[in-house]
């Protein structure tokens, strides 16, 4: 029997009673039932035959599913409840609310695959009528394990954002040519300015190419209209009188103010250019002849002929 025992000695070899044995204090043997032989465990339910693709889909989009497996065969029913429905409660209304084999939240199982189409976003139980046709919710069984999640459409994409208009190009300066193409230093010229799109009432400024861009233009016009000439000015019957002071090349820069206050005023010309070029040097005067005369020296009062020879004598 299971339960504590105390431990008893004697030295008796054959003691005739009780008396000739002696309890050893605090010595205590326990005996307990064996436990029962280990059960072998227990083997998990085998998955449910059925393979459903796609296992998620589009709320309000109609959507064929694909049913796998031996589980489901062709021409059986299903239709997909709420995953808080009790079990397949309400599956026949489901089902004869939607016209019978055309169905929207369940059908008739045709070549492996059913058209569906859900309302509402979560996740859905299958059930499987067990006679056809069913007459209660009785005939269908849930199938264990099988979930259709039916979520959110994508929105779709915006269109892509219509690109800025790409600033509007500053407008181009005019087509300008001046002739003569060069003229000289320290000498007032007449030149003639030419060319398409050279609004009326332009001034024309002539500024050393060593600047940048159309750097002082504004200046040189000032002093030019002040001193009657110089770099440039206004330009009257296409043409204007000039006087540059140093040799080099220069830039054509043009304005429409009458009284530019700054040098943004000023539009340069690209690919305009007068060259100043220094004065030539005059001409070297002739060398005398090569005249010899002979004689070298006479006599006053007293005519004398004397022999003029040498080259250059004309």
């Amino acid at each position: 029997e299971a339960g504590e025992y105390r431990v008893c000695v004697t030295v008796e070899a054959d003691p005739s009673d009780d008396g000739d044995f002696v309890e050893v204090p605090g010595a205590v043997l326990v005996a307990v039932l064996a436990p029962p032989p280990l059960q072998p465990p227990s083997t998990p339910p085998s998955p449910p035959d059925v393979e459903l693709q796609p296992a998620v889909i589009f709320v309000n989009v109609s959507t064929t599913l694909t049913l796998g497996g031996a589980a489901v065969p062709d021409y059986s029913l299903v239709v997909f409840l709420p995953v808080d429905s009790a079990d397949c409660a309400g599956a026949l209304g489901v089902l004869n609310s939607q016209g019978g084999a055309a169905q929207t939240a369940g059908g008739l199982v045709v070549d492996r695959s059913l058209q569906v189409e859900l309302s509402a976003i979560g996740e859905y139980r299958m059930c499987l009528a067990t006679t056809a046709p069913p007459t209660s919710d009785d005939d269908f069984v849930r199938v264990s394990g099988v979930v259709l999640q039916v979520v959110a459409a994508l929105s779709p994409s915006p269109p892509p954002a219509t690109p800025p208009l790409p600033p509007a190009s500053p407008p181009l300066p005019p087509d300008v040519g001046v002739e003569p193409g060069s003229i000289t230093v320290n000498v007032t010229t007449e030149v003639v300015v030419n060319g398409t799109g050279l609004p009326p009432n332009v001034s024309v400024i002539f500024v050393s190419a060593d600047e940048n861009g159309c750097t002082g233009a504004a200046e040189l016009l000032s002093a030019a209209n002040a001193n009657g000439v110089g770099a440039g000015g206004l330009v009257s019957d296409g043409s204007l009188s000039i006087l540059l002071t140093e040799a080099g090349e220069y830039r054509v820069c043009v304005t429409v103010e009458a009284d530019p206050s700054d040098d943004g005023d000023f539009v340069e010309v690209p690919g305009a250019v007068l060259v100043a070029v220094l004065a030539p040097p005059p001409p070297p005067s002739p060398s005398p002849p090569d005249v010899a005369f002979e004689p070298g020296s006479v006599f006053v009062n007293v005519t004398t002929e004397i022999m003029v020879n040498g080259t250059g004598l004309p």
